[in-house]
């Protein structure tokens, strides 16, 4: 008699990395829909994507301030702008946030997984994710800078794989493709190169030693050189070219960003932020030394580096974060600790007979996620609101955006017909860009279009920009109002404290400006 019919079983569409996917995802939704909208980016880089899209022509000059109006200046994310763009045609900031959180649960359940593929029970699993979201949160924002935390992990696995033997070289050629749509998606893209060139430099290190490489033929070390030349041949092909490189070493080589954008900064050891980042690397650490007297792998050491780039600069830390995840995973099998747990026949580590075993999943278990992901993308397109899945569940942080003076902003915007002119604070110029585009901002936080071209010191502008905030203000004022024009409108941030510095206190005190409207965040003013 012929065997009976497989039966249809519920369990077969639920896996650990289901619930771990969905919980991430609704946590993301939940939080992020303030969270997530921290940085004025998000609102320019979408105009800007929008403005590629429509006139199906690059962008070469600026266009959004009266400041530096027609200077040469190009979109270096273009790829990744565009694609929000997409996205945001769809359902607004709405779609932005759940494509976002979808990307971001995807890519942490995935470190799951491999937790889970190399013996750790799920419950530790989620524990350790959690402490990588947490090393991360204070960096993960709507923009194309994820485009740079997700293929720099995948790079990461593409090395770690190689080098325990998982894959071919063959396989490595994949991150040829990944590269030429990384270089448009965001700049990160030369540290994920520069990742590459350390695997490589340190495999050959250990093959001339003698030690444990992945290049038992010399032949491996020339395909896996061809393969990171391949990816260095991907920079230059985009429609700006090279541009892109010089735009790239114009942000980084800027020591004023430091100073002025938060995530540019170097850690600070009393910062919130500083802590998630220290204990995972003191995790990492744990894991490191105890697959000891082993000689560690390349690729293990790899997140090293990365930490030491989160230290000079805070917004690496999801560039550490999740690299050294990965690495951890990989690392398990190897640590003592792990072993006496698997021996001891313990549910928290039950390890695999050999480290080439793969888990099989399936599409099954993605099934549900799926279907959620395009239910709410539904609901958003069709402006139906439903909590968390559907249209209008974005709130952006009154405490950080003028979201209270959104009336009054909109009400003068258009009292110029080629741009009404409008002083601002640093951060709001993203978001006049998008809330209320009538305006021709001051400044933004394209600061790389803000550089003077000039060798001796390019960050002129910008310094005296940051320092116009607490000194000498009314004369600067009136310098810029001589080679910019007039200007009638202002927002600034409120300085509500008396020790606070800020344009507020110039705006105040002047008598040739009064408030159309003040609240706790930001003041709306107008010259009388």
């Amino acid at each position: 008699m012929p065997a009976p019919a497989p039966r249809f079983a519920l369990r077969n569409f639920w896996r650990p990395e289901t619930g771990i996917f969905l919980g991430l995802w609704a946590f993301l939704l939940l939080v992020g829909r303030s969270k997530l909208f921290q940085d004025p980016g998000t609102f320019w880089h979408t105009v800007v994507g929008e403005q590629l899209l429509s006139t199906r022509q690059l962008i070469w000059t600026d266009t959004f301030t009266f400041t530096f109006t027609g200077r040469h200046w190009i979109p270096h994310q273009w790829l990744g702008e565009s694609l929000m763009a997409l996205i945001h045609r769809l359902g607004g900031l709405d779609s932005l946030l759940m494509v976002t959180a979808t990307i971001l649960a995807g890519l942490f359940t995935w470190v799951a997984a491999r937790f889970l593929r190399a013996g750790l029970h799920w419950s530790l699993a989620v524990v350790l994710v959690i402490l990588v979201i947490a090393a991360s949160a204070s960096h993960l924002h709507v923009r194309p800078h994820i485009g740079t935390i997700v293929f720099l992990a995948v790079t990461m696995g593409f090395l770690l794989d190689f080098e325990a033997g998982r894959i071919g070289v063959q396989r490595l050629w994949w991150l040829v493709p990944i590269y030429l749509v990384w270089t448009s998606i965001h700049g990160g893209a030369l540290g994920g190169l520069a990742t590459i060139g350390l695997a490589l430099g340190g495999w050959t290190v250990y093959r001339l030693l003698g030690w444990e490489s992945p290049f038992s033929r010399w032949k491996d070390f020339f395909l896996c050189s061809a393969v990171l030349l391949a990816c260095c041949l991907m920079v230059p092909i985009n429609p700006y070219g090279f541009w892109l490189f010089r735009t790239w070493r114009a942000i980084m080589g800027s020591e004023t960003l430091t100073r002025i954008i938060i995530e540019h900064h170097p850690m600070r050891w009393d910062s919130q932020d500083a802590w998630p980042v220290l204990f995972l690397g003191a995790v990492y650490v744990v894991f490191l030394l105890t697959t000891l007297p082993r000689r560690p792998r390349v690729a293990w050491l790899l997140p090293l580096v990365w930490f030491y780039l989160a230290c000079t600069r805070i917004r690496h830390a999801p560039l550490f974060a999740v690299p050294a995840a990965l690495a951890m995973a990989d690392m398990l099998p190897f640590t003592h600790w792990a072993r006496w747990l698997s021996k001891s026949g313990s549910d928290l580590c039950q390890l695999p007979a050999t480290e080439s075993v793969q888990r099989h999943i399936g599409w099954k278990p993605f099934a549900l996620p799926i279907v959620l992901v395009l239910i709410a993308l539904g609901l958003q397109a069709n402006r139906v609101e439903v909590p968390l899945l559907g249209h209008n569940w974005v709130r952006l942080d009154r405490t950080s955006w003028p979201v209270e003076l959104q009336e009054e902003l909109a009400k003068h915007q258009h009292e110029r017909p080629d741009g009404t002119p409008i002083f601002n604070d640093f951060n709001y110029g993203g978001y006049l860009i998008y809330h209320t585009p009538g305006y021709r901002v001051f400044v933004d936080d394209r600061c790389e279009l803000y550089r003077l071209p000039t060798d001796e010191y390019p960050d002129q502008w910008l310094d005296e920009y940051v320092r116009a905030e607490g000194k000498n203000t009314a004369e600067k004022m009136l310098v810029w109002e001589q080679q910019y024009g007039r200007f009638d409108f202002a927002l600034v941030r409120s300085c509500n404290a008396p020790g606070d510095i800020g344009f507020d206190n110039y705006f105040r005190a002047s008598p040739a400006w009064e408030p159309i409207k003040r609240t706790a965040t930001a003041t709306f003013y107008r010259r009388k």
